[in-house]
């Protein structure tokens, strides 16, 4: 055993944030997405601006991510978490936090506000479906099958909800 994930299996189901950064990144900015399931980070990347996204049994793994790109200068945005605790976890480390699905018009600013040294602790942007999602991410992986996604919300609100932007509240 080396430490390592395992890789090159088929994934069941791949999640929606991929493809739906992806889609929202302006075209005048060259982007490059990671599954860390499929292929390893490279923390050598010379963005100037990284976004992540982690499930929230893996938040503490994200937070060594974060580290590593902070240690080479990196602006990091976490977000596509609708949970609290998310922050709490990652408020020392990340230079940025999202709530929701933004647009492209939304990415442009958080983009802007990085690269003008002008980040807001926090950006809840709500749940944007006015663009195409990009599932040209998955090109070449083993997805078994992609979510569609059709509407959000819910009529509930937990305290424990992942999605409270959608909610009103939780």
């Amino acid at each position: 055993m080396d430490g390592k994930l395992v890789k090159g299996f088929s994934l069941a189901s791949c999640p929606l944030e991929l493809p739906q950064m992806a889609g929202a990144i302006p075209e005048d900015w060259q982007k490059t997405f990671s599954h860390e399931y499929f292929e390893d980070i490279d923390y050598n990347s010379d963005a100037s601006v990284i976004f992540i996204t982690s499930p929230s049994n893996d938040i503490l793994h994200a937070r060594d991510v974060i580290c590593k790109f902070k240690k080479k200068g990196k602006k990091v945005i976490f977000g596509a978490h609708e949970d609290g605790f998310s922050e709490d976890i990652l408020g020392e480390v990340a230079d940025s936090f999202y709530r929701g699905i933004p647009d492209k018009e939304n990415v442009t600013i958080m983009l802007n506000d990085a690269l003008n040294n002008n980040l807001q602790n926090y950006y809840d942007f709500g749940h944007n479906f006015n663009y195409p999602y990009d599932y040209s991410v998955y090109d070449g992986k083993e997805v078994n099958y992609i979510h569609v996604q059709g509407s959000t919300g819910c009529l509930f609100k937990c305290e424990f909800c992942r999605h409270p932007s959608s909610s009103n509240g939780g």
